[in-house]
């Protein structure tokens, strides 16, 4: 039996050997950059922002996750280690992305998220890339932008990669109040948030199953939205944004942020309609005269699902406790 096991070791270990992998310790890994540092100081001062981090370079290492080399989508999933820095990116981290998202960054063959109405759309502030100064150049001039202005680099990343930290040239806050709201369903939608004539701050897109708003009926687009939306919180499941001036009825605050139903709204501590804006963004109906605004996120299945399964355990642990006392009194001897 002895000589059995012993085989059994040897032979498992001959083979199992050569799938064994040692790594670095994950503090070398993924280590931080200077790139990343200035993206990460200017975020703390000037609010959120998403980082495309795009490679637009063949001289990086193809394994290097802190960049795409090409375009992010779900074949080509490089790029998410920045999640580990608190940075958000727009292509996502995993697989799991809303299916509206994908079809989202996946447009025009992903060449959409190139585009300045993707950027302004999704927040995104900045890149991360193995572009040069030249080539960023040729960028702006080919995209019809000002010039990025390069925060940090050439320096190394932790795969080896010389990286560059830009910021983009254009306005894309976090969040926005529109003029107006019209309703529209997804397709539509999603063509019009990509049309470079289409203004965010004028209309917003409130989609059909959106409760609680009407919709205006427009004969032509209203004037854009002069209110700042200034975001003072900006955490998983709770989002803050203070208005500069109180809000007009009719109006609506759009937030960079996928929706998904569970979000809830308050203006100055009022329950508010809330629900699915520019296809896939998060919208709030704005009430008149509303300054400050709250979005918090619970997941009811979610909190059904936990009384669920603390209910279950305790079932469980009951029954467990019962079976055991009985089979004591079953087992217990009977005195004469």
């Amino acid at each position: 039996m002895i000589s059995l096991a012993v085989l059994l070791v040897v032979d498992l270990w001959s083979i199992e050997r050569q799938y064994w992998v040692f790594s670095p310790r994950a503090s070398q890994l993924f280590a931080t950059d200077p790139a990343i540092e200035a993206i990460r100081a200017d975020i703390a001062k000037n609010g959120p922002g998403r980082v495309f981090n795009g490679a637009l370079s063949t001289n990086v290492d193809p394994l290097d996750r802190f960049l795409c080399v090409g375009l992010c989508d779900d074949v080509n999933r490089g790029g998410d280690l920045l999640m580990i820095h608190d940075l958000r990116i727009p292509a996502g981290y995993h697989g799991n992305e809303l299916g509206m998202y994908q079809r989202l960054i996946q447009s025009d063959s992903g060449r959409a998220q190139l585009q300045p109405r993707f950027w302004q759309h999704e927040n995104v502030r900045y890149w991360y890339t193995a572009a040069d100064s030249n080539l960023m150049a040729s960028v702006s001039s080919q995209l019809g932008v000002p010039p990025f202005v390069k925060l940090a680099g050439p320096v190394k990343d932790a795969a080896g990669s010389t990286v560059f930290a830009y910021k983009v040239p254009t306005d894309d806050p976090p969040a926005w109040v529109a003029s107006a709201i019209v309703k529209a369903p997804q397709d539509p939608a999603l063509a019009t948030i990509l049309d470079s004539r289409f203004d965010p701050r004028a209309v917003a897109i409130a989609d059909t199953s959106m409760k609680g708003v009407a919709g205006a009926d427009l004969k032509a687009a209203p004037a854009p939205a002069s209110t700042v939306a200034r975001v003072t919180a900006y955490q998983p499941g709770r989002i803050d944004v203070a208005l500069s001036d109180p809000a007009a009825a009719g109006q609506a605050l759009v937030v960079s942020e996928n929706y998904f139903p569970g979000w809830q709204a308050t203006a100055d501590g009022k329950p508010v309609a809330v629900g699915l804006m520019n296809y896939n963004l998060i919208g709030v109906a704005l009430p008149a005269g509303a300054r400050a605004i709250q979005l918090r996120f619970t997941d009811a299945a979610y909190e059904t699902g936990k009384v669920v399964t603390i209910v279950a355990l305790l079932a469980a642990l009951i029954v467990w406790i019962g079976g055991g006392v009985l089979d004591r009194k079953a087992t217990a001897p009977t005195q004469a």
